[in-house]
């Protein structure tokens, strides 16, 4: 072996153990959400442990549907709007005179959640939700209905580590300034009692992403970045984040479908909760305005060519 042949072959073994030793990174790139789309999914869930209650006297489950659709999109922003529609029902035991007995619980949630998010980044920094809640508890021969309703508004101000596309692999801990506001609309004396909280914090919240995750929905099969959040102080700008502030979660993420394709919730290394993607509904490849356009373009062609036969008939008649 000649000694410049040599030198190519150790050039190119230098370039491959490099290649391997360099440390592979998963990046998250900047979704481009566009008028039309739309996701389905599923929810359920142990409503006692979503709500930091595990191990109560409580046995009340929640499941339903939901759908994502993006209701602003702007240059620089862009705001989805989650509506969900869920039913509750269980048991939950009460104490009588020494004794036990045990109320059943049957109701309906309907969120609605609003996210805003800046196109750098990938967490949202603005969330608005609404949970009316309808509940009936039987117990004893009687029944009870009683209604409440939570709106909450959460503002996430973006530190100098918030994660901004692309996100890379690995964990980061980042701490945010978070301001929450609260209207709690009870029944009362036949009326309304409103209580109002506003808190600001700075949350502490830990990121951890890992990439080329095979995830099995019924929208697909799909190879998926996973994302771990978990909220170690304040709000969490996770899905559930009203009725769990230290929620910890779990989210699998596929560019091509944008919006998640599976969120678990954890208490410790219990699931207590998932959404599951269903369908995934992309945008038409042309907007409406240019569908018709065409349309029109192609429906002129043949009203031309009858213009130009009758005009050419009674040309000849003449």
């Amino acid at each position: 072996m000649t000694g410049r042949a040599s030198t190519a072959v150790l050039l190119v073994l230098f370039v491959l153990v490099a290649a391997a030793a360099a440390p592979s990174t998963v990046e998250i790139e900047s979704p481009t959400y566009r008028s039309g789309e739309r996701w389905a999914y599923a929810l359920q869930g142990d409503l006692p442990a979503l709500l930091g209650f595990e191990g109560s006297n409580a046995s009340i489950s929640v499941q339903g549907e939901a759908s994502l659709t993006p209701v602003a999109v702007e240059e620089s922003s862009a705001s989805l709007r989650w509506e969900a529609d869920l039913s509750l029902a269980g048991t939950v035991e009460l104490m009588d005179g020494g004794s036990s007995a045990e109320a059943e619980i049957a109701g309906s949630v309907r969120m609605t959640r609003v996210e805003r998010y800046e196109s750098l980044y990938f967490l949202p920094v603005e969330i608005r939700s609404t949970f009316p809640l309808d509940v009936d508890v039987a117990y004893g021969g009687f029944s009870l209905t009683y209604a409440a309703s939570l709106e909450e508004v959460l503002l996430f101000t973006p530190a100098s580590n918030f994660p901004e596309y692309p996100v890379e692999e690995g964990q980061r801990t980042l701490t945010v300034p978070a301001r929450r506001w609260t209207n709690l609309t009870l029944p009362f004396d036949g009326g309304d009692n409103v209580t109002r909280t506003f808190a600001e914090v700075d949350s502490v919240l830990r990121i951890n992403v890992s990439g080329g995750h095979p995830v099995q929905v019924p929208a697909g099969e799909f190879v998926a970045s996973r994302v771990l959040l978990e909220t170690l102080e304040g709000f969490s700008p996770g899905l559930l984040s009203t009725l769990l502030p230290n929620a910890s979660e779990v989210a699998y993420y596929n560019h091509a479908v944008k919006g998640p394709l599976l969120v678990e919730y954890l208490v410790g290394k219990e699931k207590v909760g998932t959404v599951t993607l269903e369908i995934y509904v992309p945008p038409s490849e042309a907007p409406g305005w240019v569908r018709l356009l065409l349309l029109a373009g192609v429906l002129a062609v043949p009203a031309g060519v009858l213009a130009y036969r009758y005009w050419r008939e009674r040309r000849r008649g003449l």
